[in-house]
C-alpha cells in the first residue's frame, strides 16, 4: 500500500502523469491535491489523521506509520477507492 501511495498510483496523479491533464484540486481546501495534502494537512481530515498519525509528516507516515494505519486512513475518509486506480485497486 506504501508504495502504491508513494508512487502516485492514484487516478488523479496518473491522470496528471499520462494524459497532461491540470492538477486536481482537494474539493475541500482548493488547493492542488497532492499525496501529502491528503495525508498531512488537508484540514477536512484532521480528526480521522490524528486517529493514525501521531506524527503528520509524510516521510514519517511513510517509512514509520504501520501500513494497515495508511489503509485505514485512506478507506475512513473514503478516499482509497476514490483515487485508486482499478487495475491497482484488484491488489488491495
Amino acid at each position: 500500500m506504501t508504495c502504491i501511495v508513494s508512487s502516485g498510483a492514484l487516478n488523479s496523479t496518473h491522470s496528471l502523469t499520462i494524459n497532461k491533464d491540470p492538477a486536481p484540486t482537494c474539493e475541500h481546501c482548493k488547493c492542488i491535491l497532492t499525496i501529502e495534502h491528503i495525508l498531512c494537512t488537508c484540514t477536512a481530515y484532521e480528526h480521522n489523521r490524528k486517529q493514525y498519525f501521531p506524527h503528520p509528516q509524510l516521510s514519517h507516515i511513510l517509512l514509520h506509520s504501520p501500513k494497515r494505519n495508511i489503509f485505514n486512513y485512506l478507506t475512513d475518509i473514503k478516499l482509497l477507492t476514490k483515487f485508486l486506480r482499478p487495475d491497482i485497486a484488484l491488489l488491495c
